[in-house]
């Protein structure tokens, strides 16, 4: 298992279903942003509340969830866990 502490200081985490995966099992099916990154995850993790944020203009995204925490990325056998704290 490996770690990487993404944001160790409470920032905005934001994630959405990746639509690309629909059909492919091969192709993570979140996409967290964090501090200017993307990454794409397997599953996502968190122990802090969220609210939500509309984009219903965006042809790509039109829905996600935000957090206020740190971000912690830890690799598995089954892909990339997210886990926002």
């Amino acid at each position: 298992m490996i770690e990487e502490i993404v944001s160790d200081v409470t920032t905005r985490v934001v994630f959405h279903f990746n639509k690309k995966s629909i059909g492919n099992p091969g192709i993570a099916p979140w996409v967290v942003k964090c501090k200017g990154q993307t990454h794409y995850v397997m599953n996502v993790t968190s122990s802090v509340p969220f609210s939500t944020k509309n984009t219903p203009d965006s042809p790509h995204t039109q829905g996600s969830l935000q957090f206020r925490g740190c971000l912690k990325l830890v690799t598995t056998s089954e892909g990339i866990e997210a886990i926002i704290y």
